[in-house]
């Protein structure tokens, strides 16, 4: 599967098809590329967009049938979400991946209550913010989802192909219940 790990690779797209709010953003600059290495963004379609969509039910069903989320991928299993991927009209899953990845950022970039794209740093900024005024969570989980925010922070995410951003606001209600 190119040349991503696959468990990686795997791991990197079932995170970004279940959640769409800032974690995800978080995730995405923090999680899915190693520190400093911004996520792979690729320019839109429309077709992609909609691909991405009804790609998910296939998804979320492959995904229960893994052992476990960091598990290795067997040479059926890699098979398997290929042939997903292409049922889809992607080359590849590290097409759908890179997809996937790129609708989420701007997704996680969208304010839900105006429906306006916010800058990324932004965001994680006041998720930092946000973090550090919260005191229910407990020391160890704020300290690590302190470091992870502010290496994301300083990657400066930004969003690569802009008009991504009108394509995505188009279909924001379908893809936000394909990826919930």
């Amino acid at each position: 599967m190119g040349n991503k790990p696959t468990s990686k690779v795997l791991m990197t797209t079932l995170h970004a098809s279940l959640v769409t709010c800032l974690s995800s953003l978080m995730t995405v600059v923090a999680a899915a590329a190693p520190i400093g290495d911004a996520p792979k963004q690729v320019p839109l379609t429309e077709q992609a967009v909609q691909s991405v969509i009804a790609a998910q039910p296939d998804i979320k069903e492959f995904a229960k049938t893994l052992k476990s989320p960091g598990a290795e991928l067997n040479e059926e299993q890699e098979k398997a979400i290929n042939e997903i991927a292409k049922k889809h009209g992607f080359a590849s899953f590290d097409d759908l991946e890179d997809a996937t990845t790129t609708i989420s950022m701007v997704l996680a970039s969208i304010d839900p209550k105006t429906g306006e794209f916010v800058e990324p740093k932004k965001i994680l900024q006041q998720e930092l913010e946000d973090i550090k005024a919260d005191k229910d969570l407990a020391d160890e989980e704020r300290k690590i989802l302190i470091e992870e925010l502010e290496a994301a922070i300083a990657s400066d995410p930004k969003v690569e192909h802009v008009e991504n951003i009108k394509l995505v606001q188009k279909f924001k209600d379908d893809l936000d219940k394909a990826l919930e």
